[in-house]
């Protein structure tokens, strides 16, 4: 028999006693105050409280704290006979219930963002009061102190006295300096080789994402990989990848030579994260799983090697031919005003190698680090040649990869030509079974005694300058053995005609021979030249142009060649590729002279005010939705003129009838049917208006009232009816964003439900009608029929596939400005949307004053406007660096261009996209 102890009892007596005691003394005020006719204990608003009689009264028990109108609500009765949450779902959006119950913002630092990662007295801050780090200051040597002050933000670095750098030198090292020639630019307190670092490749502050390199100021993936959601991914290995972006390998599989197989083959022997690799060439998993090599070391015996032609001084790769810090050897630096050349330090370039790159001479027809230009890496396993990376006869590029397509399953018989799981790659074709006396190595039928990737074993690699005979690497048709080398005697100014016969440094080697850099000639005479890259001359703003006779001697100077230039929005080809003004997102003004008004005419002199819709006819005419005029106007391409379309502009009102006499208000999105019937979003009637093509205005759904209602045209309601989208089935899609829900309008008219809880603002996937949205603004189908909403006030890209099911598609649901990836991409009030050719989506970001570009292969990119500019006019140019104030409204044409309405600058721009 289980006896209670004493003080358990007197515990229990205790809190029953105080149960008791708080109600008799809550009915004893409760009697009181009714004598004195002040009616029972009211809290104000009845905050605490809960509703008796139409009456706040301090509740007796939990139950009176939770009504029908919340059947999830976990609320509890305090001892102080007031209502608090019980759990966190009492408290409102990203709150959470505190163990007195109440509602705040964190109760451990797991509650809160990045951007405000401690929980300091139930808020938010960046960090805990009293905190120090360690700090710098630029153009100060010696560290400081930055201290987190009461408010929960650092404060500024206090750094001690200490001498100040001058205006041309940086702090490196804790000593100030002036950028090396291979580092020249200053980013922030950093020296940094734009061309080379992933930090800042191509300009300060552009980071690479992880896995990418920097390679000729460009961000790319090492030879091989692919671009996966955000990140470089090597599909050969990767189970979630396995031989192209999302294809993903079932539980029990594994990954090898991107097939999906039950166990790991030989040539790939040990399972690495779901993958199969060999340890012993595998640069992500050197020596054993996880090991990477750092930067462009490759992977020779299980352990990590700088790339050919390149020694490791100080753990980094450098090519003492060429380093100006490592020049001959890792202990000999170059002085300032000095180049290294064939590792020795010079005053002036040798005419073999005579283009200066980060303090190296180079020869940019034949440098595989500079090549066509400096900075330009040809990647591992590629050679350079004539300005152009290229791969060693037999292989051909697919991607950045050179790649033997008779062998490989990834690329059997032609590039992207991916062998079934099972089955490897026998020249050129799949096979279920290798045939005999070939090699089964990384998913190819390997004859080994020819092949360049295995020659005489599975993953013994011939250099680039090498070919494979009887299973042996020798050198490759054209070159000569010097040394450990293969060399071109024909050009090589260190091996001319002869091993170690070296050219002066005057001199090039031209056919085996040492002559001088320059030819005599007879005044008048000319010489064409031209030193752009191969294959860009004629093509494009290209040419090629005269080296001059000057005193007997023809100039070193090509006068009057142009060569490739960055692109630029001029409607020319200045890089020289066939591609005109390609990846810029050229932006041009279509209509509106910026200024806030009413005026017909040619389109930049018109006037517009709060343009709020967009619409490409099938005639190829933009129709506007002027919605501070509450008329519809249209901009013809041909004439560049703008009229109105349908509507009285300046008056606002509700009137069907002729189009030059009806009346709506505030007008917003426009979709038009394969009939030419044009449908407005006539949102501050809370209708939908349709213009036919004989230009008869009558309204398709809504009673003219606002409010909520379903039913037939002309019962139905709806609240702020921002966005319409046309569905695959005919069927009109409204985005009723005042009451947090999709519609869905039939042909008749007759209006339902499609998605949401109406008047519920919230966050919740899942069935349509379970799902929750806050402030739905704008839609778009895809070529599938899936559906995308911008979903406003939870900052975020929601997606209805065919089957009825909602999910995110982009955004974290934070309130700022990231690129990122589409699953942490952050918005501000996201917008007007549309899906395109290429499967991409454009995006209105209203509150970053941006227009963002969604591909589900790449993350989330920013094409036009800037979000840390807040205010200006707008002007012509490349996409991101034009202000577009804000949009709220884009539309596509089919093709390759979308418009673009500022509500803010009364101004409508046309975007070329890619």
């Amino acid at each position: 028999m289980y006896v209670q102890s004493s003080s358990s009892l007197s515990s229990i007596l205790s809190r029953s006693m105080s149960r008791v005691s708080r109600m008799v003394c809550v009915g004893l005020l409760l009697w009181l105050f009714s004598l004195v006719g002040c009616g029972e204990v009211v809290v104000e608003r009845c905050k605490g409280g809960y509703l008796l009689d139409d009456k706040c009264v301090a509740c007796l028990k939990d139950e009176h704290c939770r009504s029908s109108q919340e059947p999830k609500s976990t609320k509890i009765c305090s001892n102080e006979g007031k209502c608090v949450c019980g759990s966190d779902s009492d408290c409102p959006d990203r709150q959470y219930c505190g163990t007195e119950g109440g509602c705040f913002e964190c109760l451990k630092d797991s509650h809160c963002t990045t951007e405000k990662p401690k929980c300091v007295q139930n808020f938010c801050q960046v960090c805990e009061p009293g905190q120090s780090k360690a700090c710098m200051l630029p153009n100060v040597c010696g560290e400081g102190i930055s201290i987190c002050e009461s408010r929960g933000e650092w404060s500024d670095c206090k750094v001690p006295d200490s001498g100040f750098c001058k205006e041309d030198e940086v702090c490196i090292d804790k000593k100030c300096t002036t950028c090396r020639a291979s580092q020249p630019l200053l980013c922030g307190d950093v020296c940094v080789n734009i061309a080379t670092d992933a930090n800042h490749c191509g300009a300060c502050q552009n980071s690479c994402k992880p896995g990418q390199l920097c390679s000729g100021e460009r961000c790319v993936c090492q030879p091989g990989q692919l671009l996966c959601g955000g990140k470089c991914i090597d599909p050969t290995n990767n189970p979630a990848h396995c031989g192209a972006c999302g294809r993903a390998c079932t539980s029990g599989q594994t990954c090898a030579s991107g097939a999906c197989l039950q166990t790991c083959p030989k040539s790939t022997p040990t399972p690495c994260y779901g993958g199969c690799v060999d340890t012993n060439r595998d640069a992500n998993h050197c020596g054993k799983c996880g090991s990477k090599c750092s930067g462009r070391k490759r992977c020779v015996s299980g352990a990590c090697r700088c790339p050919e032609g390149m020694t490791d001084c100080d753990g980094t790769c450098v090519d003492l031919e060429i380093d100006h810090q490592y020049c001959g050897s890792c202990s000999q630096a170059c002085k300032r005003g000095q180049l290294c050349a064939r590792g020795g330090c010079v005053t002036s370039c040798p005419a073999s190698t005579p283009t200066t790159c980060y303090g190296g001479c180079v020869d940019l027809q034949n440098h595989p680090r500079h090549c066509g230009k400096c900075g330009k890496t040809c990647f591992d396993g590629q050679l350079c040649k004539a300005g152009k990376c290229g791969c060693p006869k037999g292989l051909i590029l697919c991607g950045d990869k050179c790649v033997d397509i008779g062998e490989s399953r990834l690329h059997c018989g032609g590039c992207g030509q991916i062998c079934k799981d099972g089955e490897s790659c026998y020249k050129g074709t799949c096979l279920s079974i290798c045939p005999e006396k070939t090699l089964l190595c990384d998913g190819g039928c390997i004859e080994e005694s020819s092949s360049f990737r295995h020659c005489g074993g599975c993953g013994k690699t011939c250099r680039v300058t090498e070919q494979c005979k009887a299973g042996k690497c020798i050198c490759a048709d054209g070159y000569t053995l010097c040394g450990d080398d293969c060399v071109d005697i024909q050009t090589s100014a260190v091996d001319c005609g002869v091993c170690d016969n070296v050219c002066r440094v005057d001199e090039i080697c031209r056919g085996g021979v040492c002559e001088p850099a320059t030819s005599v000639c007879q005044a008048g005479q000319s010489k064409r030249c031209y030193s752009g890259a191969p294959g860009t001359e004629g093509v494009g703003v290209c040419k090629a142009g005269k080296q001059l006779c000057v005193n007997g001697k023809l100039s070193t100077t090509c006068t009057g060649e142009v060569v490739p230039l960055p692109e630029d929005c001029n409607g020319e080809d200045d890089n020289c590729d066939g591609q005109i003004d390609e990846n810029l997102y050229c932006l041009e003004l279509v209509a509106g002279d910026g200024t806030k008004g009413y005026k017909n005419g040619l389109g930049a002199q018109a006037q517009l005010s709060g343009p709020n819709g967009l619409l490409v006819l099938p005639s190829g005419a933009l129709l506007i939705s002027d919605s501070g005029n509450h008329c519809l106007r249209k901009w013809d391409p041909k004439t560049k003129m703008i009229s109105d379309f349908a509507g009285v502009c300046g008056k606002k009102g509700y009137l069907n009838g002729d189009a030059t006499q009806a009346l709506f208000n505030n007008p917003n999105t426009l979709v038009v049917d394969a009939k030419g019937n044009v449908y407005v979003a006539d949102v501050g009637n809370g209708s939908v208006r349709k213009v036919d093509p004989q230009g008869k205005v009558t309204t398709f759904a809504g009673s003219g009232t606002i409010g909520y209602e379903n039913g037939t045209a002309a019962e139905a309601r709806f609240r702020s009816n921002y966005g319409l989208a046309l569905g695959p089935n005919g069927a009109l899609y409204v985005a009723d964003a005042g009451n947090h829900v999709i519609r869905k309008i039939d042909a008749q008219g007759n209006v339902s439900l499609f998605a949401g809880k109406a008047k519920t603002a919230g966050y919740k996937n899942g069935p349509a009608l379970q799902a929750e949205f806050a402030s739905p603004s704008r839609l778009t189908f895809d070529t599938k029929g899936n559906l995308y909403i911008s979903d406003a006030r939870n900052r975020r890209i929601r997606m209805i596939d065919p089957q009825g099911n909602v999910t995110k598609f982009a955004g974290s649901g934070v309130d700022s400005h990231w690129n990122t990836t589409l699953e942490n991409s952050h918005f501000s009030t996201p917008t007007s949307l549309r899906y395109t050719a290429k499967g991409h989506i454009y995006l209105a970001d209203m509150g970053n004053r941006e227009i963002r570009k969604l591909d589900p292969s790449s993350g989330v990119v920013t094409v036009a406007g800037n979000h840390k500019q807040t205010s200006g006019t707008f002007k012509a140019g490349a996409g991101a660096t034009c202000f577009i104030g804000t949009v709220i409204s884009i539309t596509y044409d089919g093709k390759q261009t979308i418009y673009l309405a500022s509500v803010s600058l009364h101004q409508i721009y046309k975007m070329t996209i890619w």
